[in-house]
């Protein structure tokens, strides 16, 4: 990651978004060291990449416009069939999923509790995961199309809203 990409977006996994802020020397023991400086947006979260893991796959970019639309696309439609496995199991593949940072897999955590909320109540840590697949998907769907993620976050509830009502209805 050259310099000149300071100030640029990115994906880190688990995280979501953050903002590539500087290229800083620190010295770890007696040896000096270069260090990317990445800010997580929307939390006081700072990572230091070391230069050196520039590459190793830890982050990626964000998804093209095209593919923040399909994400906009499948989370308006209807939740596909839910396989019977215990929470435990569900629980892990939920958080397999955020940790992934790819965006369809955490957008469907974001669905996945998002529908749990409205049909029943979540437990804390249930709460935290549907926050966190939230920020995730709406900080990465706001910086692509360009659009206010408290907007597109009331836009994708009432369309989850709307789907869960039509399944009760059903």
């Amino acid at each position: 990651m050259p310099s000149t990409l300071i100030g640029s977006l990115l994906v880190y996994p688990g995280q979501g978004v953050a903002r590539v802020e500087a290229l800083e020397e620190r010295t770890i023991g007696c040896d000096p060291l270069e260090f990317y400086r990445i800010a997580v947006l929307e939390t006081d979260h700072t990572i230091w990449l070391p230069a050196a893991r520039i590459g190793s796959g830890c982050f990626r970019a964000l998804v093209d416009r095209d593919g923040a639309e399909r994400v906009l696309k499948r989370l308006a439609e209807p939740a596909p069939a839910e396989s019977a496995m215990s929470w435990i199991q569900r629980s892990r593949r939920l958080d397999d999923s955020l940790a992934s940072g790819e965006l369809e897999r955490v957008a469907e955590v974001y669905r996945y509790m998002f529908k749990m909320k409205v049909t029943g109540s979540l437990s804390f840590i249930q709460m935290k995961l549907l926050e966190n697949a939230r920020r995730m998907v709406l900080q990465e769907l706001g910086a692509v199309l360009e659009r206010d993620p408290t907007e597109l976050g009331s836009q994708i509830e009432r369309r989850f809203q709307e789907l869960v009502s039509e399944r009760e209805a059903a």
